[in-house]
This record gives C-alpha cells, structure tokens and sequence, in this order.
C-alpha cells in the first residue's frame, strides 16, 4: 500500500474535519493508501515542528486538512526536505483563497476524490527571509485582519468575520503609513505605503483582486501590489476604485510581475505571511522558488502535443 501522512487541525472550520475523520480515512483506505494521522491544535500547542525529514521522506502524499495557515505550516516543513511527498489539500477555512487557485472544491468529498485522481501541478512558493509562503506576504493596512479576527468569529462567519473586522478598523487602517525602499528585480522605488503585497494567487481574502490580469501560478512570478499613501484623505476613494475595478493606472498604486524582492521599512512592520503573523521586520527578502511543490489539483490535464514525421 502506498503511505499518506494526514495532517489535521482540529480547529478549522467548525473542527468539520475532526467530524469526518473517519469517513476521510476509510476513503483513502479504500484507495490504497495506509494513513497515519497527526493532529494539529494552535490551542493546545500541537503543531508540525515535530514532522522530521527523515519521517516526511517515508510518505508517498501529505494531505494537509484546514485553513491556509495549516497549509503554510506543513508547506513549510515540506521545503526543508531533500525528497518532497506530493501535496494534498482538504481545505476547511474560512476564505480557501489558495483552494481556489488550484480549482480544489471546498467539498470534503470532493477535494478527497481531487487528492486521489485530480491531476498533479507543479507551482510557484515564495521565500520570505528563512520561511516560506503559498500565496501572499503582506503588509500594512488591513493585512492583520486575518489573523487579528477571532477563531471562532472566522467558524461562526466565515468571509463575513473579515469584513467586520475591516470596517471596524477603517479610520485607523487608512491613517496608517510606512516609508519603505523597494528594490525587485530591475525596479526600485521609495514612498510612503499604507499596503504592500507580494502574491501568488487569484484570490486575496476571498475577493478577485487582481482582475482580469494574467495571474499564474507556475510561471516562476508573483504579482506584487503597493499601495502609496495618499496625501489627503480625499484621494482614497480614487484608489479603492482602481483596486476594485483592476485598473493600476493610478499614481498611488503600483502593479508589477517579479521573481523576487527587497523591502526594507524605516521602522518594524508586521507583515501576514498565508493569513498568518509572519513577524515585526525591519528587512524582508522575497524570492520566487519556481515549481517548488507539487500538489493535486482540480486543474485539466495538459494535453501534449502531437508528434507527426
């Protein structure tokens, strides 16, 4: 039989998944796999630091069960390993922006028949400093949103948890500011900023953020988004306009692709690294790791070209 290693939070979604542990296991039974289970409770301090390389490397599959701070977790302890399991997502979130990308159904059943026939797709982590990322490394204004509202706030509201939390913190959001250098790639720029983001995804707290832009997640980029402070407050229905509406032809936003990134603040900023505090830092360095991780995804088969002659 082939092994599968079942990472669990128990606190995700209603502990949906703690419900359904038993109809999960027997499904992957049934399909060949033997399954170990490891528990995961923020609140009871149960975590995956213990999760060896060495023990990692006997598994043909890890399937991560949660939100997208359990995938960062155990997508974390999968890029310290020399042979990399493939991945498997149970999303159980309250906004699966990452699921989402990778067209895995917030079904339990469904993303369950995707980690054992779906089609397997090779993407895009982004390192931040010594750790690592899936989609987003944000700062700035409403970036805290994520992991300053209450567990069982995100169970009871889902999506609607962040909206509360965003209008509650609006006046203050709007009136913060932080001077950055930014040096990615080719590009340099210096200002003031009330948000900056570096992002390899299609969806940012459940919204579309990013339009009907060419985001994709095994180019080897990732979309980058700053936001300048405005000099008066009249100006900021002027950019949240051009974010709702995708258009970055605006003088307070800048938009662009790179493969990595320097961001250094005058002063420690807290960063959201996958909804999750990433830390107060004076210095991040950011870099695309191309292809770093497969997983098993909702994705069509490629279909390869035919070869005549």
């Amino acid at each position: 039989m082939k092994k599968l290693l079942f990472v669990l939070n128990s606190v995700s979604g209603k502990a949906l998944l703690t419900k359904r542990f038993y109809e999960i296991t027997e499904y992957f039974t049934q399909k060949g796999y033997m399954v170990t289970a490891c528990p995961v409770n923020p609140v009871k301090n149960l975590g995956t630091d213990s999760l060896s390389e060495s023990f990692i490397s006997e598994f043909d599959i890890i399937v991560a069960g949660g939100g997208d701070g359990t995938l960062n977790h155990v997508i974390n302890q999968l890029m310290e390993c020399e042979k990399r399991p493939v991945l498997g997502y149970i999303p159980a979130g309250s906004t699966n922006d990452f699921a989402k990308g990778m067209k895995i159904d917030s079904s339990v059943k469904r993303s369950c028949r995707i980690i054992t026939d779906g089609t397997p797709f090779a993407y895009d982590i982004g390192s931040f400093n010594k750790s690592y990322f899936n989609y987003i490394a944000a700062f700035g204004a409403f970036s805290a949103i994520s992991y300053d509202t209450d567990q069982q706030m995100k169970n009871a509201l889902g999506y609607a948890a962040y909206i509360i939390n965003g209008i509650a913190e609006l006046p203050q959001n709007l009136a913060y500011k932080c001077h950055m250098k930014i040096k990615a790639d080719s590009f340099e720029e210096e200002g003031d900023y009330i948000f900056g983001a570096i992002c390899n995804t299609i969806s940012v707290g459940g919204m579309n953020i990013f339009g009907d832009s060419d985001v994709r997640l095994d180019d080897g980029y990732m979309e980058m988004l700053l936001i300048k402070a405005p000099d008066n407050i009249t100006e900021a229905p002027d950019i949240i306009n051009a974010l709702t509406n995708g258009n970055w032809d605006n003088s307070h936003i800048t938009f662009k692709q790179i493969k990595e990134v320097r961001i250094v603040s005058n002063e420690k900023t807290s960063w959201t690294v996958d909804g999750e505090f990433g830390g107060s830092l004076k210095q991040v360095d950011i870099k695309v790791l191309g292809g770093a991780i497969t997983i098993m995804s909702g994705h069509k088969p490629q279909k390869r070209p035919r070869i005549t002659g």
